[in-house]
């Protein structure tokens, strides 16, 4: 904060206001731009997020301007005590709220801030859902009549019309036409990490996801639970519930099966990963599993979705067969939309016209989430090949990709495996493949 009492050069402040400023969001009818700021000076007009917020209780303004014949279209206006040319700089808010409620007082303190620097400051009132039951594309109007208001009688509150639409001085302008707001990098630039319990996904933290398709016996998941750990495996995967295409496969243990991930996590410290099928069991998997994943065939069930935004717990969020990335994200949107940030995308094969592979890896999607999104991103290279000899450079190519990790089958006995054996590593190939991805992972800049 600058000190009041030292003289201010008035354009070196406005420069430091518009650095704050990182992003113009522009949502077409949509929205209005939320929580948004209109700063205008010698021609600059800078749209951005709020600076220095406090509430207060009442509006004090110099002069209140009708804008339109709506109880909220009122412009509360704030002059600085040396105000007296037209050429001033001056200030516009316009309060956030979702489209649902606010208030102009929120930009208050602002506007005692700006005001000690010359600056006139205008607070725009709008209609919200919550004071006229309307929609965004009212708030919208509103915006335009109250810029276009502003333009037409900026005489009276000393700004030059000329000089309002011009970009001057702002650093990139960005419309945001993507579905999925919560998961869009745009709205938070860095990466997400998840924490499982000090296990950490994202960033350059590689979570290494690993284990048997089906937990078929206690003995069987107990062995390969200490063989991947020993070979640097940080998650244990495996399936006690299991989504088949055929009713008469094997379905898995499900809640038996989940009892015996418990006992191999007790036997070697390892946070478990596995798969949910119904909403039913939500409170079972929240209590009993690290990691809960949502299948590929379950990608768009949104209700199940719907639920587990309600919880905290991570959520591995697999790709449909068919999804588009957009797709993909909006499955995610659901999940965040309920309060529940903690997710982890695995990108596990598609399905294309080839049928060489069970699916088709899409590694282009690993670097396009990174641009889209600032969720962690892995890959299943089992399911997306098919066979166990395609894991290992598949695995090697995530990893060079740029993936957050891999989830990787692991079977001691494959051929005798309930499920996806010929798909599955024995441990001993495992091991080998964990030495390679180990030496990618640190030219990569990732650790485990």
């Amino acid at each position: 904060m600058t000190d009041i009492n030292k003289p201010v050069n008035l354009n070196e402040m406005i420069k430091s206001i518009i650095m704050r400023i990182k992003l113009i969001r522009c949502i077409e009818l949509k929205a209005i731009v939320t929580l948004s700021l209109v700063l205008i000076n010698s021609g600059n007009l800078l749209i951005g997020s709020n600076l220095f917020i406090r509430d207060n209780n009442d509006l004090s303004a110099d002069t209140i301007l009708r804008y339109n014949h709506y109880p909220t279209g009122k412009l509360y206006v704030y002059y600085s005590k040396d105000q007296t040319n037209q050429s001033s700089p001056a200030v516009i808010f316009f309060f956030g709220g979702g489209w649902n409620s606010g208030s102009p007082k929120q930009f208050e303190s602002q506007a005692s801030y700006l005001n000690k620097y010359g600056v006139t400051v205008v607070l725009a009132d709008y209609r919200t859902q919550k004071n006229a039951g309307t929609t965004p594309k009212e708030a919208l109007m509103d915006a335009k009549s109250a810029m276009r208001y502003l333009k037409q009688h900026a005489m009276s509150i000393h700004v030059d019309p000329d000089k309002i639409l011009s970009f001057n001085g702002v650093d990139k302008i960005l419309k945001v036409e993507e579905p999925f707001k919560k998961a869009n990098r745009l709205f938070k630039p860095n990466d997400t990490i998840v924490n499982v319990d000090g296990t950490l996904v994202g960033g350059n933290h590689l979570g290494i996801m690993a284990g048997p398709c089906s937990v078929e016996s206690e003995e069987q998941i107990i062995e390969i639970a200490k063989s991947i750990k020993k070979s640097g495996a940080n998650f244990l995967r495996g399936g006690a519930f299991k989504p088949r295409t055929s009713p008469y496969s094997f379905q898995g243990l499900e809640l038996e099966g989940l009892e015996l991930l418990k006992i191999a996590k007790r036997e070697t410290g390892l946070p478990i990963v596995t798969e949910i099928m119904s909403p039913k069991y939500i409170d079972e998997f929240v209590n009993n599993v690290d990691v809960i994943q949502v299948g590929t065939r379950n990608m768009q069930n949104f209700d199940l979705l719907k639920e587990l935004g309600k919880t905290n717990k991570p959520i591995l969020l697999k790709r449909g067969l068919s999804a588009t990335i957009e797709e993909w994200l909006m499955s995610a949107e659901y999940i965040m939309a309920g309060g529940n940030e903690n997710i982890i995308l695995c990108e596990r094969g598609i399905r294309t016209y080839e049928t060489y592979t069970r699916n088709t890896l899409d590694l282009s999607a690993i670097p396009v989430i990174k641009k889209l999104s600032h969720l962690p991103v892995i890959v299943d290279p089992s399911h997306a090949a098919g066979y166990w000899y395609l894991v290992e450079p598949l695995a090697k190519a995530a990893i060079a990709v740029g993936a957050d990790g891999l989830m990787i089958e692991v079977h001691n006995n494959p051929q005798c495996a309930l499920s996806d054996g010929q798909q599955s590593l024995k441990p001993e190939l495992f091991d080998k493949v964990m030495k390679k991805v180990k030496a990618l992972a640190e030219i990569e800049g990732k650790v485990l």
